[in-house]
């Protein structure tokens, strides 16, 4: 079977997800093309894996005439390259996908829009174009129930989790405290997110300054780019934080430098799953994340970290300050968190249950 994947324009987790099924997709089976908005040395990648590319910008913020003219881009790639299945990622891609007329399959990463023109065009399109996508899948339940309230039918939404590679949950050597210059005596709490509102990482800095007034032996550092990025280093300004708080910018390689980090934040106000939570519980890093969209079924309803009220930077100072105060209880939720993910997210189990959608399609 050939499929192209449409995906808009991504860093971070989708990027991350994308590569991964490109590396697991059992290729004697399906022949697998990529649109997408990729750096260089991504494309450059996936070319070497044997992975035909095509540089195609969209994005969430994307106007109805570029929307439409991806629509009839990929039509004409559709029939030119013979292509049996699109596989669209996000509710733009997935529009692009409708638009075209062509067999689709959708995944939902991420809540979509509940109000205004945006919310309304989305399920005017899925009322009059939906026939077309033969399945939807959602990475959480959540998203799966949000789904359901845009008029999707449940039935047809199928939930695979986010998988992440074996090798994330070998031990590997702390770099970030040598990179940085911090010394062992130190304590280091980590988030990774892009710099947007949806992520709440302002209430992280919030919650970072009372803590550096009750011990001077920790750093923060946060890994992600973003619009937010100016704002948010003036904040820490604002706080007396500078010297302990790390804006270390985008990284390809952040879910493998987590290692040897004392505590994961995962402050986001929405959040389809959190493919950095994931990546930090394999890390056997104790984690601590809001309690919103999928996150809670990824820490088991707080078996495996901390779940907080999104948006309450209080009660998220409360449980990073609880957690380096109790040595033991870290140790337990990393334990916990690490087992978690290895039992249910890994990327085999993902490409395995997406391999079967595909198949169901009958267009094979």
């Amino acid at each position: 079977m050939k499929i192209l994947h449409l995906v808009r324009r991504s860093e971070g987790g989708l990027k991350s997800h994308i590569l991964t099924i490109a590396k697991g997709l059992d290729r004697r089976k399906f022949d697998m093309e990529i649109a997408a908005s990729f750096d260089e040395t991504t494309a450059r990648a996936l070319n070497e894996m044997g992975i035909k590319y095509f540089s195609l910008n969209m994005s969430d913020n994307s106007s109805p005439g570029d929307i439409l003219k991806a629509a009839s881009w990929l039509r004409n790639t559709v029939k030119k390259d013979e292509i049996q299945l699109v596989h669209a990622h996000g509710f733009v891609a997935g529009l692009v996908a409708q638009l075209s007329r062509v067999p689709s399959v959708i995944t939902i990463h991420n809540f979509p829009p509940d109000k205004g023109l945006r919310s309304f065009g989305f399920r005017e399109v899925e009322k009059r174009l939906g026939r077309r996508t033969r399945s939807y899948i959602a990475v959480s339940e959540a998203l799966r129930d949000s789904l359901g309230r845009m008029g999707i039918d449940r039935s047809r939404v199928k939930v695979i989790y986010n998988g992440i590679d074996d090798d994330l949950f070998e031990p590997r050597e702390p770099v970030l405290k040598r990179e940085f210059n911090i010394g062992e005596r130190f304590k280091l709490v980590a988030c990774v997110a892009r710099l947007i509102p949806e992520k709440g990482v302002e209430y992280f800095i919030r919650a970072a300054s009372l803590l550096k007034r009750d011990r001077e032996d920790v750093y923060f550092i946060l890994i992600g780019d973003g619009l937010m990025r100016g704002y948010l280093e003036g904040m820490v300004r604002e706080l007396g934080l500078s010297e302990r708080f790390i804006f270390a910018g985008y990284r390809e390689d952040a879910g493998r430098l987590l290692s040897g980090c004392d505590i994961f934040v995962l402050p986001s106000l929405k959040e389809g799953l959190g493919i950095s939570l994931l990546e930090a519980m394999a890390s056997k890093v104790p984690c601590i994340a809001s309690k919103v969209g999928g996150i809670p079924e990824v820490l088991g309803e707080g078996m495996g970290g901390i779940l907080v009220k999104p948006g309450d930077y209080m009660e998220l100072y409360a449980a990073m300050r609880y957690l380096l105060n109790n040595r033991d209880k870290s140790v337990e939720l990393a334990e916990k968190g690490y087992n978690l993910a290895k039992n249910g997210f890994r990327s085999a189990d993902m490409i395995r249950d997406l391999e079967s959608v595909y198949l169901s399609t009958g267009l094979m």
